[in-house]
């Protein structure tokens, strides 16, 4: 591959406004693979896209790695293993609300299982259509806790939602409802 002369970069891609995060119970989505753009599209779709803080969105996706030794070998074999991925969000909520809070505080429970979908790249305002990539994540809600609060900014909660299933990264959505 050749040098890159007279300063050529990728511009890259803008992210403000081309990401969305949508929410739905886990009882929605019969087959993970075979997800509708009519259900993301639907009322049962919460969008949690600005709930969530501009650090707010962290899944650390890991492999475990396993070691071979071999006789007399001067160095050792490593293989990827099981995968681990964690699922932390971070959002805004207003205790002075007499609901409670954001959509999103009032959407999850702990104990109860969500899949979240992201969609990169694309305007956050556009209808989601067959052919969409999205990643699906499949979890399960754990305890909310109240972060500690900094002059100037919002109150935020921070909630660990613990993988429930295989999280699944570029999948096209499909058309018509969920079969």
């Amino acid at each position: 591959m050749a040098i890159k002369k007279n300063q050529q970069y990728n511009e890259g891609f803008i992210a403000d406004g081309n990401l969305v995060v949508m929410a739905v119970a886990a009882d929605e989505v019969e087959d993970p693979t075979q997800v509708s753009a009519a259900l993301l599209n639907g009322a049962t779709a919460l969008d949690v896209t600005y709930d969530i803080t501009p650090d707010g969105w962290n899944h650390t996706p890991q492999n475990e790695t396993s070691e071979g030794r071999r006789l007399t070998s001067p160095f050792t074999i490593q293989r990827e293993g099981r995968q681990t991925d964690t699922l932390e969000v971070t959002y805004v909520w207003n205790p002075e609300l007499p609901e409670g809070d954001t959509s999103l505080d009032r959407f999850l429970t702990v104990g109860e299982r969500y899949i979240f979908f992201t969609r990169w790249g694309i305007d956050h305002d556009q209808d989601f259509a067959a052919g969409d990539i999205v990643d699906l994540f499949p979890v399960k809600c754990g305890r909310k806790r109240k972060n500690q609060p900094a002059e100037g900014e919002d109150h935020t909660k921070t909630v660990t939602l613990s993988t429930a299933g295989l999280v699944r990264e570029d999948v096209a959505l499909v058309a018509g409802p969920t079969p």
